[in-house]
């Protein structure tokens, strides 16, 4: 996790890229392009009222990346929800469905290495009724969820789920991993 002198995260990544060093230092190049971006839209917002806030607070978040965590950027959140307090350009909502997500993903590993699969979907599929993710998070989700479902033996179901992740993008990284859940399922049976 790469973050900005106040401590707010503006990218994840890994520390290896493949094709040399001049990759990495493209990649690196890139993430401070994207965290320029987040911090001009910011400035932009404080010019602004109401949904026009919210929204160029919501793309500046978003300029980012997917998977930024949303406990250090609650100010930032906070605003958003403050902007669009009636959910008039869906933001609200996103907002809300991210920090569920976030604090969904923070109990997933103590569950699952207390080997509480069935709370763990439980809150998974409480989620999904509850909250719209966007395919991004719906993909992890969907991935998390076929986990559970594996390790308490119900293989069909876990691999519908996974098939699930895949349709939302088999090159992204969720993709991936429930492409190599599938295949150690195929593998057994």
């Amino acid at each position: 996790m790469r973050t900005d002198a106040e401590g707010r995260p503006f990218a994840r990544t890994r520390d290896y890229r493949p094709c040399g060093p001049a990759a990495w230092l493209e990649h690196l190049a890139e993430l401070l392009r994207n965290r320029t971006e987040r911090d001009r839209l910011f400035a932009a917002a404080e010019q602004v009222d109401g949904v026009e806030r919210a929204r160029l607070l919501d793309q500046g978040l978003r300029a980012c990346g997917d998977f930024i965590p949303t406990g250090p950027s609650a100010d930032v959140i906070d605003g958003i929800l403050a902007a669009d307090a009636d959910d008039e350009a869906g933001l609200a909502m996103r907002w809300r469905t991210r920090r569920a997500a976030d604090a969904l993903e923070n109990d997933l590993p103590a569950l699952g290495k207390a080997g509480r699969w069935a709370e763990l979907l439980a809150r998974i599929d409480e989620f999904l009724a509850r909250y719209e993710p966007e395919n991004v998070l719906r993909q992890k989700t969907l991935y998390w969820r076929g986990v559970g479902l594996a390790r308490i033996g119900d293989a069909e179901t876990a691999k519908a789920s996974f098939e699930a992740a895949v349709a939302l993008g088999a090159d992204a990284e969720y993709g991936r991993r429930s492409q190599a859940m599938l295949a150690r399922i195929n593998a057994r049976c």
